[in-house]
């Protein structure tokens, strides 16, 4: 799991002019480049050192901060306008259905941006890549999002994934797993891949 860290210094034995990488360097000491292994691993979690899980009750509680705005709007939508009635009632039927919306919206940019909806930010968590820690990207919340619910709607399988998450070290669901996620404590995200190494890859 890459995450920021600090450039290793090695002595310049020859001294004088030196080419390091296609750099000149003068100095008694080169600064080489980041090292592209990943940080020494807590054994348990696999985790670089200093980057902790997410605690699950902390998860929980941004679980239902994010769902909770949707839910107050949609009881608005779909219980207290048709008591209202007449246009009035049906204008803030679609009002309520636009802000959901948006909500949704902005749920899904804070995960795929900036690697914490407003549920996670509050609860000071980030969700990033296991293997990167960076924010995860549009299109594998969305994938996350959607074998979350899909095991959510059997019922049993949301029991099970529970079970597992409670057991797994990183405290990993198995929709955290099929896009190489993990919940962590918040912390700096790394850096954004350059467009030229993501080119390389």
């Amino acid at each position: 799991m890459a995450f920021p860290s600090q450039s290793l210094l090695r002595p310049n034995i020859a001294g004088g002019l030196v080419r390091h990488n296609g750099i000149l360097d003068r100095t008694s000491q080169e600064i080489c480049m980041e090292s592209p292994q990943p940080a020494p691993p807590v054994s348990r979690t696999g985790l670089p050192p200093g980057v902790e899980v997410g605690g699950l009750a902390k998860r929980f509680l941004a679980h239902l901060i994010d769902r909770l705005v949707p839910a107050l709007l949609g009881v608005t939508a779909f219980y207290l306008a048709p008591k209202i009635g007449g246009t009035e009632g049906f204008v803030i039927q679609i009002a309520a259905v636009v802000m959901i919306l948006a909500w949704v919206l902005l749920v899904w940019w804070g995960f795929a941006v900036r690697a914490a909806g407003p549920g996670m930010r509050l609860m000071r968590l980030q969700l990033v890549g296991f293997y990167d820690g960076r924010p995860i990207g549009w299109i594998r919340y969305l994938v996350r999002t959607l074998v979350f619910w899909a095991l959510s709607a059997t019922g049993i399988g949301l029991l099970l994934m529970l079970i597992f998450l409670l057991m797994h070290p990183r405290k990993q669901g198995w929709h955290d797993l099929v896009v190489h996620a993990v919940v962590i404590e918040q912390r700096a995200l790394a850096p954004p891949r350059s467009k030229a190494g993501a080119m390389q890859r």
